[in-house]
């Protein structure tokens, strides 16, 4: 499998020196471009990416509280939008 990748992958680079787009070509011989674009990245880059959760601080929560107060029928992606207005 990794022989036909690599077959496939110079394939590819020798028609696009000849002008051809890689969507053509891929087209031509039957692979979607999301799986050659998968295998041109490098291995590890296909690991997840552990989000990084941040801590609010007193004065957010109080601001996001005050907001909540004022405007009960809002929902969190709402109040999202209403504190960038409020220089947050």
């Amino acid at each position: 499998m990794e022989e036909q990748k690599r077959q496939i992958m110079s394939f590819v680079e020798d028609q696009k020196t000849k002008g051809q787009t890689v969507t053509t070509i891929l087209v031509e011989i039957g692979i979607k471009r999301s799986t050659y674009y998968s295998w041109l990245k490098p291995k590890d880059k296909n690991k997840q990416i552990k989000p990084r959760i941040m801590e609010l601080t007193p004065k957010e929560k109080t601001l996001i509280e005050r907001v909540k107060e004022h405007h009960p029928h809002l929902r969190h992606r709402q109040i999202q939008g209403v504190l960038p207005d409020r220089g947050i």
